[in-house]
């Protein structure tokens, strides 16, 4: 899946998504599970040094799959065109790259 993120500098609103099954697109139970939203300059950085923002999943409903991610206010305060890829760990500690494409900051008036 790509999709791209469209976001104002400054919003530190949480970015809040559902797990789903890709075959059935029934919200899968993400309990024990854990995320992370990376967000770079780069489309294929070969550290995580750049990245403006990496964020941990936090799990609002395990049952339901809905996990949110938080910017701080210094990761949301940059403006342009960036990728990311959100990644999922399991309980066997598998790894899953659920969602990657663009992550837009753009300028906006007031922070």
């Amino acid at each position: 899946m790509s999709t791209t993120i469209i976001r104002r500098r400054g919003d530190t609103k949480p970015y809040v998504i559902q797990i789903v099954d890709k075959c059935t697109g029934v919200a899968l139970d993400v309990t024990g599970h854990s995320f992370l939203m990376a967000v770079d300059p780069s489309n294929t950085p070969s550290t995580s040094t750049n990245n403006i923002m990496a964020m941990d999943g936090i799990i609002v409903s395990a049952i339901s799959g809905i996990v949110k991610f938080i910017p701080t206010p210094v990761e949301a305060d940059n403006v342009g065109t960036f990728h990311y890829d959100i990644q999922m760990t399991d309980l066997g500690s598998l790894f899953d790259t659920i969602d990657h494409g663009k992550f837009i900051l753009k300028q906006d008036i007031s922070k």
